[in-house]
């Protein structure tokens, strides 16, 4: 009802140069009513018929440019308020005439009319400032132009059926499926890019995690992640990067691993829908714990790699489908082999802005010498992984989420052979 009366007091504000017939008058009531419970489309076709009944009546022709401007079609409102004007004025035309201005991206003519508009009609002072404000704010970014730096951070709490969050570099300890731990998580990390041209960028990282375990500090982890990144794109379809990297991790107090890295990867939109990925990553870690020389777990690893990325059109629909295969080569005999890797991911968002991922993985490890802890066994992993993520914003900056996940690693020889549930909730930020 009120916003009827705002648009009948509209109406009758509007004065003309000329009186419009009765036929007209008739079809601009029912359109600005119409207009007031936001059917745009039947309401413009009231006003257009109104003109052709009379093409002289300037009510109907502001009206269409108030719809046309609702409708987004701004160039086409404009042309109607400009027309509007040869009849009569209206109190709000101003301000009509800066909306046609600024949804056409002339800021500065959308500032002028803004302006009169907040002077001449004081009813619409709010929201020609909104709109004013937004303009300057616009400025102000264009200005300032893109962030070339980046800080983020996250805290997470997890409760762990099977505390072994350090990775396939530690050597398991038989009974280690009955330990359970919650755990601390803390990361922050940050970024800046350095801009060599418009299609040439250098960016250096450093990401700091810590685990913290509830059941023993021994398994305590920090890591530190250091990575300079080269990106070339050779047009907006296909780009190149190469990223050199230096992982180093403490476990408790003593040193852990050390991993060097290189990776190029040449990524292509073959359509709107499709983009591809094809690398190659090359590690060489050097891992600092004891043990005899056949668990020695230092050497080289080279992974191939593609990756690939799907979004089905006019969906919020993301699907992932990366394989990779590796060559781990060990200076110890026990954790020398090749595998094969394929991870599926689909995301899509739910309600209240939330947003699920489902993320599968499945990896096959074939081991090329007999293991130290068997008589005559070569080793063989099955792993498994699923989890289910939601995550929401907090605001633009903030974030949440709440993730559950199952691991299983069906190896051959028992002291490998392990499963974990893991439950996960999270707080992010990005700045």
């Amino acid at each position: 009802m009120k916003k009827i009366i705002v648009f009948f007091s509209l109406f009758l504000l509007f004065a003309t140069g000329a009186a419009a017939s009765d036929a007209s008058k008739k079809l601009v009531q029912k359109g600005y009513k119409q207009l007031a419970q936001n059917q745009f489309e039947p309401a413009l076709k009231n006003f257009e018929a109104a003109s052709k009944v009379d093409s002289i009546d300037g009510e109907a022709l502001f009206f269409q440019g108030v719809t046309l401007n609702r409708l987004g079609r701004f160039s086409e409102a404009a042309q109607k308020l400009d027309a509007a004007s040869q009849y009569g004025t209206h109190s709000d035309w101003n301000f009509e005439m800066g909306l046609s201005q600024y949804g056409m991206g002339d800021n500065q003519k959308a500032e002028s009319y803004f302006k009169k508009s907040r002077k001449d009609n004081p009813a619409r002072k709010k929201d020609a400032d909104f709109y004013l404000s937004k303009m300057e704010a616009q400025e102000q970014k264009a200005e300032e132009g893109p962030k070339n730096w980046n800080v983020y951070g996250q805290v997470e709490g997890t409760y762990n059926t099977n505390a072994l969050n350090l990775g396939n570099g530690v050597t398991r300890p038989a009974n280690i499926s009955r330990q359970e731990s919650g755990l601390a998580g803390l990361t922050a990390g940050g970024s800046y890019r350095f801009d060599i041209s418009d299609s040439s960028q250098v960016t250096l990282g450093d990401r700091a995690l810590a685990n913290i375990y509830e059941v023993n500090s021994g398994l305590n982890l920090f890591d530190n992640y250091t990575t300079l990144q080269y990106r070339h794109a050779f047009d907006p379809k296909k780009v190149l990067g190469i990223t050199f990297s230096n992982d180093f991790s403490v476990v408790q107090t003593a040193k852990f691993r050390n991993q060097i890295g290189f990776q190029p990867v040449f990524g292509w939109r073959l359509a709107d829908w499709f983009a591809t990925e094809i690398g190659y990553l090359f590690n060489f870690g050097t891992y600092f714990f004891p043990s005899n020389f056949a668990q020695n777990r230092s050497g080289t690893v080279h992974t191939a790699l593609m990756n690939n990325y799907i979004s089905i059109s006019d969906t919020d629909w993301r699907f992932r489908l990366n394989y990779s295969h590796i060559w781990n080569r060990s200076y110890g005999s026990d954790f020398v082999y090749q595998g094969n890797n394929l991870i599926f991911a689909v995301n899509h968002p739910l309600f209240w802005k939330v947003a699920a991922e489902l993320y599968f993985s499945q990896a096959w490890n074939g081991y090329d010498n007999v293991n130290s802890l068997t008589a005559n066994t070569r080793r063989s992993d099955n792993i498994s992984n699923v989890w289910l993520t939601f995550n929401r914003p907090l605001g633009e900056k903030f974030g949440a989420y709440l993730r559950g996940g199952y691991t299983r690693n069906g190896s051959n020889i028992a002291v490998y052979n392990y499963r974990a549930y893991q439950g996960t909730l999270g707080f992010s930020g990005n700045f």
